[in-house]
């Protein structure tokens, strides 16, 4: 009876008719509060992740583990809704690699301030608890990456700590200068 009231119709199925359209509406609006929420989630645990860098990467993790579970989550359920909303699950992704790579460069250029503090490499008898620190937090930060390679993996610390060794081999033996020939390229090679 109230269904015949509300829609000014006798007939429950002409009534039911004029219910689809705004119910469609009230779909739509419900996907895209989820929507919302979901964009909004992944802003906060890529804020609560850069909140803890440089102190603390363990902390760090956590937020961005979630962040890149989420992911995960979006991108299997890709296939049953048969593409569904790939440019969330897309945005989504970019944001954890840029994450993740935002995040690597703040702990590495924290390492890498220590080291040109300490005068690395001309003084490398100078390593300091700041030093040691850092090292360990780069690290705690590639600590999953370590557990789920499947191949070698390069140590973040060890990345930081080679850069002026190669921006010097760079710089004298692939660049215009005499020592960058051939003949001396390959004769440091040979050693």
């Amino acid at each position: 009876m109230r269904l015949k009231i509300v829609t000014a119709s006798d007939a429950p199925d002409e009534a039911v008719q004029r219910f689809r359209g705004p119910m469609e509406k009230l779909r739509r609006l419900e996907l895209a509060k989820s929507y919302v929420e979901l964009l909004k989630e992944v802003d906060d645990l890529t804020a609560e992740a850069r909140k803890s860098l440089p102190l603390d990467p363990k902390e760090a993790l956590k937020p961005y583990a979630r962040l890149k579970q989420l992911s995960i989550s979006l991108s299997s359920l890709q296939g049953p809704a048969e593409g569904a909303a790939g440019h969330l699950v897309t945005y989504v992704d970019k944001r954890v690699s840029s994450l993740w790579e935002e995040m690597k460069k703040i702990m590495c250029d924290e390492f890498e301030t220590v080291l040109k503090r300490t005068h690395w490499p001309a003084s490398a008898e100078t390593r300091t608890k700041e030093w040691s620190d850092c090292f360990e937090k780069l690290l705690d930060l590639q600590t999953p990456e370590l557990y789920s390679a499947q191949g070698p993996v390069v140590l973040l610390p060890m990345a930081v700590m080679t850069k002026p060794f190669v921006q010097q081999f760079r710089y004298h033996f692939m660049g215009n200068k005499p020592t960058g020939s051939t003949h001396s390229v390959s004769q440091v090679l040979s050693c």
